[in-house]
């Protein structure tokens, strides 16, 4: 995809970046939810996420969900002393989750973002 976007050939590139969305379950063809948690101190912010990320995990499970869930630092992890870490979930509805899950206050949502940095 990279190579054709580099040699200006669209079609090439959107059939191969189609072809991997598609198979990955992203959009058009699957939903992303990306979640951004700011804090001031990293390795409580770690660990907040990490309890997140497993809490979702055990939601998707127990309800059969079919959705993914990651849970990693942001592209730019550190801006102006606050750290960010992101929270993905992708799938055909990700939304279905918040029948079982709460989001919580302070928690920036993006519905099906134009990117994950």
């Amino acid at each position: 995809a990279i190579k054709e976007a580099a040699r200006y050939g669209y079609r090439p590139f959107a059939e191969t970046e189609l072809e991997a969305r598609q198979k990955w379950g992203y959009p058009p063809y699957g939903r992303l939810i990306k979640f951004t948690v700011v804090g001031t101190d990293p390795e409580h912010l770690k660990n907040h996420i990490k309890e997140a990320t497993e809490t979702l995990e055990d939601i998707t499970r127990t309800h059969e969900l079919p959705i993914k869930v990651t849970g990693a630092p942001a592209m730019i992890p550190k801006l102006s002393n606050r750290y960010y870490y992101q929270v993905l979930l992708r799938g055909a509805k990700p939304e279905e989750l918040f029948n079982f899950w709460k989001i919580p206050k302070g928690w920036r949502v993006d519905i099906d973002p134009i990117h994950t940095a």
